[in-house]
């Protein structure tokens, strides 16, 4: 016990003396972890509250973290759009002058830039559902074929199975590579089209608005789904009602969902956005002189 408390008074000052990205790097593991071990070594009910605390600021300082990492991803971003637009400045004068914002083109692709995101969270929310659900469907399995797994002590070291840990492993690294393979391809793909077929200012247009969104729907997510994934825990310790606490209160079930909702929220969209931005704007600046080359820039349908 005296460790959790430990860890629980110097955990703050760590965040003093230490970067919030470091910080969440080498420190929030280790906080998020503490009540699963707690549990399984059957502490007493005291330590597990206390490592419930730490798992409840792991979190926030984990949205900290997060937070530092779009605002660098938001700003590489930024420079990548300006070096692709230096490059076409310097390879063509044509577009020395910059881009007309109310040019009809620029502005229909920076609406469907701005709706990228969206299709790419979309994508990558339905990803996760479907890898929980094949995992969920294997422990379904081994339970199906083994009824005698994790069972209670009573039943005899010969008679009980252990589960079958690496069968759900591989289940959830195959499920997850598959699934993101439609996720990267709109990365990937989206510049390409847009600068071969529609030129280098409805691809512009489109990079600014993707950018714009990005950086909204990743700090909105990464924040909204560390808080729905604390709620859960803040109405375990804030309540003295235990019927609210209960499996079957529907403000307890409301928070389950919103601690189911969050955890991707925060853990996997939000920093997939600060990869989408980036990589679309790298794959703008590396086939820059492609876009250039087909009709001037106007591209395939370029007047």
């Amino acid at each position: 016990e005296s460790v959790f408390n430990d860890t629980l008074n110097y955990d703050f000052l760590f965040v003093l003396f230490f970067h919030p990205d470091g910080n969440s790097s080498f420190f929030v593991p280790q906080r998020k972890s503490f009540p699963g071990i707690a549990e399984m070594a059957k502490l007493d009910a005291t330590i597990r509250q206390k490592t419930r605390v730490l798992n409840f600021s792991g979190v926030s300082f984990a949205a900290i973290g997060k937070g530092h990492a779009i605002g660098s991803a938001s700003l590489v971003s930024v420079a990548l759009l300006g070096a692709f637009l230096s490059r076409v400045r310097l390879s063509n004068m044509i577009y020395i002058s910059g881009v007309n914002t109310l040019d009809p083109l620029f502005f229909t692709f920076l609406i469907i830039g701005g709706m990228l995101p969206f299709a790419f969270s979309a994508m990558v929310m339905g990803s996760v559902a479907a890898t929980v659900m094949d995992i969920v469907s294997e422990v379904k399995f081994q339970f199906e074929r083994n009824p005698n797994l994790c069972a209670e002590s009573h039943i005899s070291s010969f008679e009980r199975v252990k589960p079958d840990y690496l069968a759900c492993v591989l289940v959830a690294t195959r499920k997850s590579l598959q699934e993101m393979i439609a996720p990267t391809l709109l990365v990937v793909l989206s510049p390409l089209i847009c600068g071969l077929f529609f030129g280098i200012i409805a691809l512009t247009g489109m990079l600014i608005g993707c950018i714009l969104s990005c950086i909204q729907l990743s700090l909105s997510m990464t924040n909204a789904g560390g808080a729905w994934a604390n709620s859960k825990k803040f109405i375990e310790r804030a309540t003295g009602d235990d019927a609210i606490k209960s499996g079957s209160s529907n403000v307890y079930v409301a928070s389950l969902v919103g601690d189911s909702v969050g955890d991707p929220l925060k853990d996997t969209v939000g920093p997939a956005l600060n990869v989408m931005m980036r990589g679309m704007t790298v794959i703008s600046l590396v086939f820059a002189d492609v876009f250039l080359g087909v009709n001037q820039g106007r591209g395939v349908y370029g007047a």
